[in-house]
């Protein structure tokens, strides 16, 4: 197993990057990357988050991280990357010899871009693979943050929103899919918030929201292998790219002014005000169980109605 990894490794690093690079496109508006560069200057850090369609999703973050480099050069600093947490259970094959093998061989890519992959044992690994947490794990996390990476945080950490409605045959064939789910997390936002804030030097942290669209056609959620629009895509036709928008940075102050209160006391009211900062942005096939609510909609026309003043 080994020598095969090694060489799809090589295969990748060779024929498959300039390809995949085409494969994901990144979007910013003028006022966003203003925003974001003011930010930069003045020494402020970053948790990025955002919806979470597959196990391809971590290509996207490459995109980002390469924007955000630029940002900071234009600016005089330095941006040296983000923490991209991967379960644990990638890496031991307890989710797939597949998936096993196409994360051994795309990590090299990731870290060479600036995405640190961080193997963390979820809950979940524990009672469904018995995987045991350790320690180390946070550490590891904690000595990234001091080394001047941010944090990415992809709340849904399932795959079902990237989920086809007619499971195996919507792999095949398409169709929509199952949509964002509800992140009732307590503790991720306000802890890699804490986290970072404490561990990064920081003078501010934001969160950052990241848009992901269309992951999915590439590496099905329903069945973690590449997929015939991947390969498409790899070696015919990268001309209809995947898509990560990066929204407006939302700082503390604005949460405050949001929530009227603490806004770190209640972390299942802060998820799901972020969470919804994304899901208003997707299209209405993408959005699941979020297209439903009245409180989306009104945020959506509210938004709009900003826009267009």
């Amino acid at each position: 197993m080994a020598v095969v990894e090694k060489d799809l490794g090589r295969f990748y690093g060779e024929r498959i990057v300039p390809r995949f690079d085409s494969m994901v496109q990144v979007t910013m508006t003028p006022e966003v990357r203003e925003e974001c560069k003011e930010l930069i200057a003045k020494d402020w850090r970053f948790v990025f988050f955002g919806d979470h369609q597959s196990q391809g999703d971590g290509w996207g973050v490459v995109k980002v991280v390469r924007e955000f480099k630029g940002l900071a050069a234009e600016v005089g600093k330095d941006f040296p990357g983000v923490i991209l947490p991967f379960a644990r259970s990638m890496f031991t094959g307890h989710q797939g010899k597949i998936l096993q093998v196409l994360t051994n061989i795309s990590v090299p890519y990731l870290e060479e871009e600036g995405v640190r992959v961080w193997a963390y044992t979820r809950h979940k690994d524990e009672i469904k693979y018995g995987l045991k947490r350790s320690p180390s794990e946070i550490r590891t996390m904690i000595r990234l943050i001091q080394e001047g990476n941010d944090m990415v945080y992809l709340a849904e950490a399932s795959m079902e929103p990237g989920r086809h409605k007619n499971g195996l045959l919507g792999f095949i064939f398409g169709g929509p899919i199952k949509g964002m789910i509800p992140v009732d997390d307590p503790d991720g936002f306000v802890s890699f918030h804490h986290l970072t804030e404490k561990h990064g030097k920081a003078k501010g942290v934001a969160f950052v929201p990241l848009v992901t669209n269309d992951t999915y056609r590439y590496l099905g959620a329903d069945i973690p292998i590449p997929t015939m629009e991947f390969l498409q895509a790899l070696f015919v036709d990268p001309s209809n790219p995947a898509q990560v928008a990066v929204e407006r940075p939302i700082t503390p102050a604005r949460l405050e002014r949001e929530f009227r209160e603490n806004w770190k006391e209640d972390g299942v009211a802060l998820s799901h005000f972020l969470m919804k900062q994304v899901a208003i942005r997707l299209p209405p096939h993408a959005r699941g169980i979020y297209r439903a609510e009245l409180e989306l909609e009104s945020l959506a026309s509210a938004i709009e109605l900003s826009e267009a003043s």
